[in-house]
């Protein structure tokens, strides 16, 4: 992200005012931008459920049929830019009873304030078919039912988890939905294996976490960390063969981080090295204006900042910011969260003259005294400076010469 700052003097006020104009290279110019989707999918975990037609950001309605062994599912989207907003993906649409039906929208707002509303009408088939169940995304295509292997699964949990459907049901595929927040980072799954199949010579496969729609999978055995978005479980249950039987599909849906502040905030002087000294002392909860005051050999700094959230990002404009001797310079720094919510620090820095006190005198002759007095080293900060100067004077006196 990059910003302008324009400022605006007008001459006989002798007063600024300051604007800034942000440019983030990801969005489009605001009222253009285009509100589409690059992809939409049921998040089940089955080779044969997809989207009629095949999905195309340009095709707004579908229908997706459910097999009959599956009692819901989700849609997964994404937009064109990061900073587009998706509502109605990741929420779970329980078709309880065989036959039923449901119509589904997704609705893709872009930063420009365009939108776009996908529909997807989903039906569970009314009675058992032929569809294979299992995989996409990680997935296996299942033979025949095998009534026994969906017997042995007795129950699955996750701490902090609660579960759409709430009731795990070892007859049902999935998949299992459930929301955290954004400083949720870590998940640790488990499942019960004491159901009929358990003694029969069935078992059941560590949980596997699907990083990506290509299907790459990583062991999920333990605390599994969690990426912002949708995360894929799958549990698989085999015959004493080894041949896949049973699969289940669990959901961990994290939320964006809304954090844009920042933990830590530091200046250092260049060439010197050496930190500079903020009034008052930084504090996240505060924005600012801080104040700094460097010598003339100072003639850039550095900036160095943490923020809050690891998925935040923070921006200057360049990385080693010039100041001009016997001004007041202004750092901006810009905070944007992973859910393109922004905010801002601001420090004040002065850099002195070379002969600071001396550069220049205005001195009233008569004998009254400025207020503030003429110059300062430095000059009051610019978020409080007006640049005027006052001299109190007897009523009697008219006029009165400078130099």
């Amino acid at each position: 992200m990059s910003f302008l700052v324009a400022c605006l003097q007008a001459d006989s006020q002798a007063s600024t005012n300051t604007y800034r104009f942000y440019f983030n290279e990801d969005k489009t110019t605001p009222g253009l931008s285009s509100a589409l989707l690059t992809s939409l999918s049921a998040t089940s975990t089955l080779p044969t459920t997809s989207l009629s037609p095949p999905f195309s950001p340009e095709v707004l309605s579908y229908a997706l049929a459910l097999p009959y062994d599956y009692e819901g599912t989700a849609l997964s989207a994404a937009g064109l830019y990061a900073s587009d907003v998706i509502t109605g993906a990741d929420t779970f649409l329980p078709l309880a009873t065989p036959g039923d039906t449901v119509e589904a929208s997704v609705v893709v707002t872009s930063y420009g304030g365009r939108s776009a509303t996908y529909t997807v009408s989903v039906a569970r088939e009314a009675s058992p078919g032929n569809s294979s169940v299992g995989g996409g995304g990680g997935a296996d295509p299942l033979p025949e039912r095998d009534e026994l292997a969906w017997d042995t699964v007795s129950s699955a949990s996750a701490p902090g988890c609660t579960w759409r459907p709430a009731v795990f049901r070892a007859n049902s595929a999935g998949p299992y939905v459930c929301h955290v927040g954004t400083t949720t980072t870590q998940i640790e799954l488990s499942h019960e294996q004491d159901g009929p199949g358990a003694s029969q010579g069935y078992s059941v496969d560590a949980f596997v976490v699907v990083r990506s729609e290509g299907g790459q999978e990583e062991p999920a055995s333990g605390p599994t960390s969690l990426l912002f978005g949708v995360n894929r479980f799958m549990l698989r249950v085999r015959d004493a063969g080894g041949n896949v039987q049973a699969s289940y599909s669990f959901h961990v849906v994290r939320s964006p981080g809304s954090v844009s502040d920042l933990s830590s905030l530091s200046l250092t002087a260049e060439p010197s090295g050496d930190a500079l000294v903020l009034q008052p002392p930084f504090n996240p909860a505060t924005l600012g204006p801080y104040n700094a005051t460097v010598g003339n050999l100072v003639n850039s700094v550095a900036v160095a900042a943490t923020t809050a959230d690891p998925a935040a990002q923070w921006f200057v404009e360049g990385e080693h910011l010039s100041l001009v001797a016997g001004e007041w310079n202004w750092v901006v720094v810009v905070v944007e969260a992973q859910d393109s919510s922004v905010q801002e620090y601001v420090v004040e820095i002065y850099r002195e003259r070379s002969d600071d006190a001396a550069a220049l005198s205005v001195t009233p002759r008569t004998g009254c005294s400025l207020d503030p007095p003429f110059p300062q080293a430095p000059p009051p900060p610019l978020s409080f400076y007006d640049g005027r100067y006052l001299c109190w004077l007897d009523n009697e006196v008219g006029s009165i010469p400078l130099s």
